[in-house]
């Protein structure tokens, strides 16, 4: 028996979860799907940590409109290879799931997919107001340089 066999049976959810080692297509496929999303998630957020800096950084209106086009050109990127990652995971995981796991994939997967349309949008909305906010700011700057009342909405 090895290391791992050994930890799975030993483990007190054995007996009413199975094995948190037990690696079946359907967990394969769902794990594989998760850690995609959940790393689109991660690199989106780190983006959105930095943009208020590189918005700070703008000297002009040149300046604003390179790091929009950037911002939104890497977003478009972003999504369009997750999206072909997760086409692939899930190609994949359907060549290994039968039965009974193919209905629970198919939910799991719809469910998957309302998620990533929710992630989508919620991207779209929040990618809109920073926007909306600083052209706002940018207009206000613009209309009166002097002015330090100038601030985010």
């Amino acid at each position: 028996m090895t290391t791992r066999e050994t930890r799975a049976s030993q483990s007190p959810y054995s007996a009413s979860f199975g094995s948190l080692f037990d690696r079946t297509p359907y967990t394969s496929l769902c794990s594989d799907w998760w850690s995609e999303l959940t790393m689109l998630y991660l690199s989106r957020l780190g983006r959105y940590a930095t943009l208020p800096a590189d918005l700070m950084r703008c000297r002009s209106a040149d300046d604003l409109e390179d790091v929009q086009n950037e911002f939104f050109g890497q977003l478009i990127t972003d999504y369009g290879d997750s999206a072909k990652r997760l086409n692939q995971i899930a190609r994949n995981g359907l060549e290994d799931v039968t039965g009974d796991e193919a209905t629970e994939y198919s939910a799991t997967i719809l469910k998957a997919q309302e998620d990533a349309a929710k992630i989508l949008k919620l991207a779209k909305d929040q990618a809109a107001h920073i926007i909306a906010n600083a052209e706002k700011v940018a207009s206000a700057e613009l209309a009166d340089p002097g002015d330090k009342k100038v601030k985010a909405a």
